[in-house]
């Protein structure tokens, strides 16, 4: 779990508990039952469920997205939407990690979304890079952080080779 991640859960925490005037020692007994109620479903979440007292800072980022819908779920109980997105596990936390990654290295290394849809058609026969399965995408987003540090690292060069040449000896 990342500090922003952190900071993200335990601000939405801190929220609820407000909210629910929870005191010091029934912070702590409802921050579990919502771990427990989060992670619970799955089955690989043992290490932190079994746990005698949960720990956040063993969750990983699909830990962190269930958490977090469960805690939205808890602050708003008349929205309708997030009791949906708190029962519906899906992998759209992670496909958004992955898309923004993408971007972000597409961005960093001046490479434009029709070289992105072209490199997709290439290697997996499809237009749309954001509806890609997820080990695809994750493949993609290798292929774009390698690519993009390549352009990267060819451009400082250049820039390199340009401000010796133009200085006199």
């Amino acid at each position: 779990m990342s500090d922003a991640q952190r900071i993200m859960l335990f601000s939405l925490f801190a929220k609820l508990a407000k909210a629910r005037a929870w005191g010091p020692a029934q912070r702590e007994l409802e921050r579990e039952r919502i771990t427990r109620a989060a992670l619970l479903p799955a089955d690989h979440r043992s290490r932190i469920t079994d746990h005698p007292t949960p720990s956040w800072s063993l969750c990983d980022n699909t830990d962190v997205d269930r958490l977090k819908r469960r805690l939205l779920a808890e602050l708003e109980p008349d929205s309708l939407a997030a009791q949906i997105a708190d029962a519906a596990a899906g992998e759209d936390g992670e496909r958004r990690r992955l898309i923004h990654r993408i971007e972000r290295d597409a961005l960093r290394g001046s490479l434009r979304d029709a070289y992105l849809m072209s490199l997709c058609r290439d290697l997996y026969d499809r237009t749309d890079w954001r509806a890609l399965p997820l080990p695809e995408l994750a493949n993609l987003r290798d292929t774009v952080a390698a690519r993009s540090r390549r352009k990267a690292k060819a451009n400082r060069g250049d820039a390199e080779t340009r401000s010796t040449a133009d200085q006199p000896f």
